[in-house]
């Protein structure tokens, strides 16, 4: 059987099988919604690798508080500041690979939820269109039925026919009425499922050509399928991603072991003495570093955290 062109179809109505997969893709809010949350965690790695912003200050030392004379006092100081916070080596490449894992498994989502919308989108427009078959089929086979119950009418009328025949072929005909009914409430079902993978109002109408030219493609054997699915499939992909980054977060909280550094410097301006005579200015330099000193509680509870993480992502892959 061979179809009309998908653009003549999609101008008089008709959902073509592509026109259905493509309008899925493009439409599906909760395909849209995951490439929004993917597009958002792409631009994480960079933050979160990245330095934190410098510090600048200004700073006014020993200023005296009864004249605010900055020439009265010796070691009265007045001038700008910088600092800046350098984390331990290494947890910033870390922060930005796990980030990046993070992302990465949220593409997979996205091409697995794609890859999703369209076998579904495909499953149920070719129940519809097996519905629509069925109804025509049953309608064909009512129209004969009809006349096979007027011939039966007739012939009883004139004495060469049985009445069980007619009754019969009246029972028949109910069995068919019946059958109309339960193909109809399916396809208003499958109507609605294809409508919400449209983003379609659920009662829109959905007309399908009455012909199509569809090559089944070959069925690979089993254990090759296995192989592809392994290999390719986007849900694993992302399964793996997930594990990578529990592995890096569990990779940074034993970072956390070691401290982060803080280094600064500001420049004192200092006015002339009052009895005259220059006054040289300062240069302040300083470092400060957290110290870990509550590793049972902080740091190896977070650790312990990492692992079941890990373990967790480990499970899920397994399980799928």
């Amino acid at each position: 059987m061979v179809a009309n062109s998908a653009n003549a179809s999609e101008k008089q109505g008709v959902l073509t099988l592509n026109a259905a997969t493509e309008q899925a893709v493009q439409n599906n809010p909760d395909l849209a919604h995951m490439r929004a949350r993917a597009q958002a965690m792409a631009a994480i790695p960079s933050q979160v690798s990245t330095l934190p912003d410098p510090e600048v200050s200004f700073n006014a030392r020993n200023l005296p508080i009864d004249t605010l004379n900055t020439g009265q006092e010796d070691m009265t100081l007045i001038g700008p500041g910088i600092s800046q916070q350098l984390p331990f080596p290494g947890k910033l490449a870390l922060r930005g690979q796990t980030a990046e894992f993070e992302a990465a498994a949220a593409l997979q989502n996205v091409i697995e939820a794609r890859l999703w919308l369209i076998s579904n989108a495909k499953q149920i427009w070719w129940r519809i269109f097996f519905l629509d078959q069925a109804m025509l089929i049953v309608k064909n086979n009512q129209t004969l039925l009809n006349q096979f119950v007027q011939v039966a009418r007739t012939k009883y009328e004139v004495g060469e026919g049985l009445q069980q025949d007619v009754l019969l072929a009246q029972v028949e005909l109910s069995n068919l009425l019946d059958q109309i009914l339960i193909l109809q409430g399916a396809r208003r079902n499958a109507r609605a499922q294809i409508n919400a993978l449209l983003d379609k109002p659920a009662n829109a109408p959905v007309i399908l050509p009455q012909q199509v030219d569809e090559q089944l493609p070959a069925i690979l054997p089993e254990n090759m399928l296995y192989k592809l699915a392994k290999n390719s499939r986007a849900l694993l992909a992302a399964k793996h991603e997930s594990i990578n980054a529990a592995q890096s977060r569990l990779d940074l909280a034993r970072k956390d072991y070691y401290p982060d550094f803080k280094f600064g410097a500001s420049y004192g301006f200092r006015g002339d003495r009052p009895a005259g005579g220059d006054r040289p200015d300062l240069l302040t330099l300083n470092m400060s570093m957290n110290i870990p000193i509550f590793l049972d509680r902080k740091q190896a509870k977070a650790i312990d955290q990492r692992n079941s993480e890990l373990m967790q992502q480990k499970y899920k892959l397994q399980d799928e």
